[in-house]
């Protein structure tokens, strides 16, 4: 036996209501085990110590009392019989505003999101920028030696080239 499945029998082997052979079981493993034997020694002084708190002593109409109040209860919440078209509506009353309040916290979040997320600018809108020079240049360097055939890559090539003849033209000062 293994503690695993000798820690939740200690309680009954301390109560004396486990079977021959598994308390044989028991008291083999508890003998061996430190764990375990002081998991049983806490359950035996617990159990030990309940038995010494004096037992209440009850009125002789205590039983018929609380059974006067269970029935009492019982009644009552059977003659309470609630109307199933209120109840409908009630539960109507509430679903459709949240239904309403959460499209509403919905949209409100999706504009947000549109409204402040980082957007990126185009390369375009940037010629001074290093990243397009790199670009440019690598798009020179490579035309001649690698024809693109990608017709989106051939655009963006065309585009590029108008850029760089424009930043060309416009270095030199002539009109």
């Amino acid at each position: 036996m293994n503690c695993k499945t000798a820690q939740p029998l200690i309680s009954e082997m301390v109560n004396g209501t486990l079977p021959a052979q598994t308390l044989w079981e028991m008291q083999a493993h508890v003998s061996v085990c430190d764990d375990c034997r002081g998991i049983a020694r806490d359950f035996d002084s617990l159990s030990s110590l309940l038995r010494t708190v004096p037992t209440p002593r009850l009125s002789e109409s205590f039983d018929a009392s609380l059974w006067a109040k269970v029935a009492e209860i019982e009644h009552h919440q059977t003659s309470a019989k609630i109307n199933p078209r209120s109840f409908k509506l009630t539960r109507l009353r509430f679903r459709l505003p949240t239904a309403i309040a959460a499209g509403i916290l919905s949209i409100c979040l999706i504009a947000a999101f549109f409204l402040y997320s980082p957007r990126a600018t185009p390369l375009a809108s940037q010629p001074d920028s290093p990243l397009v020079h790199q670009c440019v240049e690598l798009h020179e360097s490579d035309v001649a030696t690698q024809p693109l055939s990608d017709y989106a890559a051939q655009n963006l090539a065309v585009q590029l080239d108008k850029q760089g003849s424009q930043t060309d033209s416009g270095d030199d000062g002539s009109i």
